[in-house]
């Protein structure tokens, strides 16, 4: 270990470099490796070497933020700071007690929007691992943080850090939090005025903030309510007028700021029309008021925004990164935090918790009734802003306020405006308007159709949205656009209007489109996953659109293979309310495409493009994912599996190959149903043992590779694939003996496992 040590300053400059990069793939593959050479030379660490560690880092990041003008050295000291606190808890708390004051005095000085966030983040995390009560420190952030955001600050990175510092401290400690935002009047007025800021950004971070702060005033107006209740059930002498009396003044104080933030918004967006001097300026309030609304209603219905959590969120989740054994093992014995570690670093800034938190304000909801007419009123005046920030937000409130009171929304026009106005968006030029289009039209067909099942009284009168689905069908299908329009020129009226925004990717998608062809023939090019998710809200819709899903799967079925479609195609074949001939037509198709993929020769051709690889792991993916019957996985695909693949030249793919044929031999080891056993005992038990020989020969083999394989990877996941399920055949001499071997394994995580077979 302190042969290490004394290299340890030579590792940091080592990666120096690259964590300086303005480039952004360059950086998170750089802070990946440096976590990952830190986990394994000093996750175990004593703490003397942990204590001479942290003070040379501390020495680093001193240097290397020494000049707050320097946004790149600034960023390479932040990350390792990053990887640090992420490798383990002695390191947590050894640099939280000595690199939170360095960072709390740098925030003074930040001069760029991106690198501020990133410093307020990790001041949180390193304040609630610090020794000592810093805890209160929060209670300087948030004076200067409101001071800040002062409508007298010029400089627009302070404000922005202000803003920021706010959201990440309501994230990091709530309950602090909401004692330090208390007036919360007081707190709102000075928040207020980064809601119409000139910058968008900013606006923006505000409405961030503004869904933190809500968040944190909701839990404790739920407490309270709680304890009220709690105390009137036990209360002998309260009349009726005392128990309104008590619940309405606990609540009073989060009534009159729910009531402030309300009035708010609606001034905003009751500015002067008429005037013509400070146009920009207006249209900064109506977008500050928008997103304010629009922050209301997210936590004005609760099962709203679940629907969106559930069906929209997995859409925009990123693309599944490769990942090392050591990252599986470490999540496995949850080495960080008293609980798993990250597989990286950044995912800690990517991904914050509070994103995945639905609450609902019992308050806010009657606000929000209450002055339904209202508000519909003032957001549609602003359907034909040019700007695209202003439609932007508004295509997200109108769903929302669709489904708080669908049944006032429908006696109104304002139906069918908000189907025009999606339409409309749907053709925009901007990848983003349409993206947000069809998330609305989905969001609306769901609404209309949840109402209407709720509508016991039947006062819904109009039309279902569901009724006549042939506009619905032709805004998807243009999605499609067949593979031999994409390398000629588009002559079609949308198409065209499409090309402009969709030039700058148009020829990667085309190269990846070809390299897909090259495997699975695509008859139409795929379409943003925007496009899938609203089929999948549309598939939630029952019986009338299963009809237009019919209809679809020739499209669906025909655009090559991607993690959107699956998804999409998974959750309809989840569904209720989805016809089993449709869910049959979507496994047959899928099956169909799988084979085509996997029997191709070129899947077998040791120089496979990207795009190639990434066809054949997703294709080895569906077949885990979908639960196709046994009899159309075996033999075809377990043959292929084993002959062809599990020592494929590609790394990524023998590791597919084997998780796949290992969960496929699993499915087949359950014990057959009575019904298949009563047709004719002799002839089932003769296929039952001949399965049983195959998948005995199998597992050898697979157990053989993980032995022989140069790649520890690929060992590591023989290994852990085996742990269940296969042990009468591991059981045997031949395995036995192989297991016995694979003790002497030069990686730890390996043996491991194999003890644990053993």
């Amino acid at each position: 270990m302190s042969v290490t040590d004394t290299r340890f300053p030579a590792l940091l400059e080592q990666f120096a470099a690259d964590l300086q990069s303005p480039n952004e793939d360059i950086r998170r593959r750089a802070t990946d490796e440096l976590y990952e050479r830190i986990i394994s030379q000093y996750a175990d660490a004593p703490s003397d070497v942990v204590t001479v560690i942290a003070e040379q880092v501390q020495e680093f990041i001193r240097n290397k933020m020494a000049n707050p003008n320097d946004v790149n050295e600034n960023r390479a000291a932040l990350l390792v700071i990053l990887c640090f606190v992420c490798a383990g808890q002695n390191f947590y708390t050894e640099l939280s007690n000595k690199l939170e004051p360095i960072l709390r005095g740098y925030k003074q000085m930040s001069v760029d929007a991106n690198l501020c966030e990133l410093v307020v983040k990790l001041t949180c995390i390193l304040v609630k691992g610090c020794g000592r009560m810093s805890i209160d420190q929060f209670s300087l952030d948030v004076p200067k943080a409101l001071e800040r955001i002062s409508r007298e600050e010029q400089h627009e990175t302070r404000r922005y850090s202000g803003i920021t510092i706010l959201k990440e401290i309501a994230i990091a400690a709530p309950s602090r939090y909401y004692h330090l935002i208390t007036p919360v009047e007081q707190f709102f007025e000075q928040l207020f005025g980064t809601m119409t800021d000139p910058k968008q950004y900013i606006r923006e971070a505000f409405a961030e903030t503004m869904q933190a702060t809500l968040v944190v005033l909701i839990d404790r107006e739920r407490e309270e309510q709680k304890n009220n209740n709690s105390d009137i059930t036990t209360g002998q002498d309260l009349t009726s007028s005392n128990t309104s009396y008590a619940i309405n003044t606990e609540s009073n104080t989060f009534l009159k700021a729910y009531n402030m933030a309300y009035n708010e918004a609606m001034k905003c967006l009751q500015v002067e029309t008429t005037t013509k001097n400070k146009n920009t300026q207006r249209e900064d309030r109506i977008h500050g008021g928008l997103l304010l609304l629009n922050e209301l209603l997210r936590v004005s219905d609760v099962k709203f925004e679940s629907i969106c959590q559930d069906l929209i969120q997995p859409y925009s989740a990123p693309k599944p990164k490769p990942i090392s054994y050591k990252d599986v093992h470490r999540s496995r014995v949850a080495l960080t935090f008293e609980r798993t570690g990250p597989l990286s670093p950044m995912d800690i800034i990517d991904n914050p918790e509070q994103s995945q938190i639905q609450v609902q304000s019992s308050l806010i909801r009657s606000i929000m009734l209450d002055n339904f007419v209202n508000i519909s009123n003032q957001v549609f005046q602003y359907r034909q802003q040019p700007k695209s920030m202003i439609p932007n937000v508004l295509i997200r409130i109108l769903p929302r306020l669709a489904s708080l009171d669908y049944r006032w929304f429908s006696h109104q026009p304002y139906v069918d405006a908000t189907m025009t106005f999606i339409y409309e968006r749907i053709n925009s030029h901007e990848l983003k308007e349409r993206q947000l289009a069809f998330h609305a039209l989905g969001l609306m067909i769901l609404s209309d159709k949840t109402n209407r099942i709720n509508d016991t009284d039947s006062l819904i009168t109009t039309t279902p949205l569901t009724k006549d689905m042939t506009k619905i069908f032709e805004c998807l299908k243009q999605t499609f656009i067949p593979i031999s329009s994409t390398n000629t020129s588009i002559t079609s009226g949308h198409a065209h209007r499409r090309q402009n925004s969709n030039q700058s990717s148009s020829s990667s998608q085309q190269q990846q489109q070809s390299s897909i062809n090259n495997l699975l023939p695509c008859r139409y090019s795929s379409p943003d996953s925007s496009v899938f998710a609203c089929i999948t809200m549309i598939g939630e819709a029952g019986p009338d659109a299963s009809k237009c899903l019919d209809n679809l799967l020739e499209y669906l079925l025909h655009c090559g293979l991607n993690h959107s479609l699956l998804f999409c195609l998974d959750k309809l074949c989840s569904m209720p309310l989805i016809h089993t001939d449709t869910k049959r037509k979507i496994h047959q198709g899928l099956l169909e495409n799988l084979r085509s993929i996997l029997s191709n020769p070129l899947a077998y051709n040791p120089n496979l493009t990207n795009g190639q690889s990434d066809i054949i792991l997703i294709a080895l993916q569906t077949l885990r994912i979908f639960h196709f019957e046994a009899q159309a996985i075996e033999p075809s695909f377990i043959d292929i599996l084993n002959q062809r693949f599990i020592e494929h030249d590609s790394v990524r793919i023998r590791i597919e190959s084997i998780i796949t044929i290992t969960h496929l031999l699993r499915k087949l080891l359950l014990p057959p149903s009575q019904a298949s056993l009563s047709t004719n005992t002799t002839t089932s038990l003769i296929a039952a043992n001949k399965l049983r020989i195959k998948i005995g020969v199998i597992t050898q083999r697979i157990l053989t590779i993980g032995v022989t394989d140069l790649d520890p990877d690929v060992r590591y996941n023989v290994f852990l694939t085996l742990q269940d399920d296969f042990k009468q055949f591991l059981a045997k001499s031949e395995a036995l003996e192989l297991l016995f071997f694979s003790l002497h394994d030069e990686c730890h995580e390996i043996r491991e496992l194999a003890l644990s077979l053993i």
